[in-house]
């Protein structure tokens, strides 16, 4: 394999500050889809489908059609569920709060263990506060009734101009100036499959991971097994890998966001794996993933160093300590660059360390790669030609819309959002909503506009 040896000249590159994108990137995922999901990009404000592992950007926001359901995860691990004919968008996030806006339907929301976050959730007459764990849902009827249950904790609900605090086991229930709290409902079918939800996703507290990733450990431990190895100690192997080919970063897709490529893994577990940490090929069990060490657990695009040539783009996973060139602070092992320049060919320096282990390398046909279609397969070295490999990613055709798609398929017209979902953008909400921190003075309301045949 020496195909995959050269020397990285890096020519201008420029150190940014350590919290560069950590507050923005990785925040949230999609964790389940159900039917027709989709997401408005906030890069372009086109809908999109969506998929399981599609991660979530300030500006973006979320629409479960009719027979369709989603459950978003945030790092803390908080969960946020959507019922069907529901829409939410992200209006503002940073390292203290984050801020939604409901349009439309009904969520739920169930604080995380380590509660990062103090959280907003804006409605048309009104604003939920969660400052505590809690758990709850929300409600917008057909009539404009704003109505808020808690099943745990608190929470603080404004609304012209008066704040009211809501206990555990009560029910809020808001429209037009009209105020009522009475005891929350019995379960229904929404709440029923919560709790089940729940429950599955209990957190084993295994201890496997470092603390700031403790809500995926129930998701590894459930879907493979934990090692001591010498070399690195705690890794994780994941429990069935069906295909002899199989490869970290094969299985699933390349999208353009926030000005990288993303990988959205189609594995259900390969949130942590292929956003934290690196991939090593350990004796005597195979490919193995070595965790990011506490205090330096940063979210990133992807841990894969890029190989192109004229004809094919390929990627290799980066090995632990191995230095990743991104486009902001991804932990000790990781520099900002702003230009790199390659192409010195050097048959004595390995681009990367794992580019020689067997079946490491992944690639697809140039053309297929940048219009962000192309099924992505083991490469052999004769891909590679001496002398015209780059060290580097390859350039989006941001023309193509598929580059944006975490799955290319179509959605039935009948599926996609209604006028008043999809015309109404995150910056004219985030104009119309201010963030209202802890004790402020209630802002006024604005003027109150309703529904009228499906637009504003």
């Amino acid at each position: 394999m020496s195909y995959f040896r050269a020397m990285i000249l890096l020519v201008g590159f420029l150190l940014l500050p350590l919290q560069t994108y950590a507050a923005v990137q990785g925040f949230a995922r999609l964790n389940l889809t159900e039917g027709d999901v989709q997401v408005r990009v906030a890069d372009t404000d086109d809908w999109v489908p969506a998929a399981v592992n599609t991660p979530l950007y300030e500006g973006d926001s979320i629409w479960a059609p009719e027979e369709s359901r989603t459950e978003i995860q945030l790092q803390d691990g908080t969960i946020i569920r959507l019922d069907e004919k529901s829409s939410l968008s992200i209006l503002k996030v940073d390292d203290e709060s984050l801020q939604f806006y409901l349009g439309m339907g009904r969520i739920y929301v169930r604080s995380g263990e380590q509660h990062r976050w103090d959280i907003q959730i804006d409605l048309t007459d009104s604003t939920v506060k969660l400052y505590d764990k809690s758990r709850l849902r929300i409600d917008i009827t057909e009539q404009g009734e704003e109505v808020i249950s808690v099943f745990k904790g608190n929470v603080y609900v404004e609304s012209y101009g008066s704040r009211t605090k809501v206990l555990k086991g009560e029910m809020l229930s808001l429209e037009d100036s009209r105020s009522e709290i009475s005891p929350v409902n019995a379960p229904d079918a929404w709440d029923k499959w919560n709790t089940q939800r729940d429950n599955k996703l209990a957190r084993r507290s295994g201890g496997n991971l470092p603390g700031e990733l403790g809500a995926y450990e129930e998701e590894l431990s459930s879907s493979g097994e934990w090692l001591e190895v010498q070399e690195y100690g705690r890794v994780w192997r994941p429990a069935v890998v069906v295909d002899a080919d199989w490869a970290p970063y094969r299985s699933g897709r390349w999208i353009w966001r926030g000005g990288d490529y993303v990988w959205i893994p189609s594995e259900p577990w390969g949130w942590a794996p292929y956003h934290y940490g690196r991939w090593s090929m350990v004796s005597g069990f195979g490919w193995c993933w070595v965790p990011p060490l506490p205090g330096d657990v940063f979210w990133a695009p992807a841990f894969v160093g890029w190989i192109t040539t004229p004809d094919y783009v390929g990627w290799v996973p980066l090995a632990p300590g191995e230095i990743y060139y991104g486009r902001g602070y991804y932990g000790r092992q990781s520099v900002n660059v702003t230009n790199i320049t390659n192409v010195t060919v050097n048959q004595t320096t390995n681009i990367y360390r794992l580019a020689n282990v067997r079946n490491a390398v992944t690639g697809v046909n140039r053309n297929s790669f940048v219009s962000g279609r192309g099924s992505y397969a083991k490469l052999a070295a004769g891909a590679f030609p001496r002398g015209e490999m780059v060290a580097g990613r390859p350039e989006p055709r941001l023309e193509a819309k598929e580059i944006l798609m975490p799955q290319i398929r179509k959605v039935p017209a009948s599926r996609r959002p209604p006028p008043y979902v999809a015309g109404l953008p995150v910056r004219e909400l985030k104009e119309r909503f201010p963030k209202i921190g802890r004790g402020a003075e209630i802002p006024p309301r604005p003027e109150k506009q309703r529904m009228a045949a499906g637009v504003w």
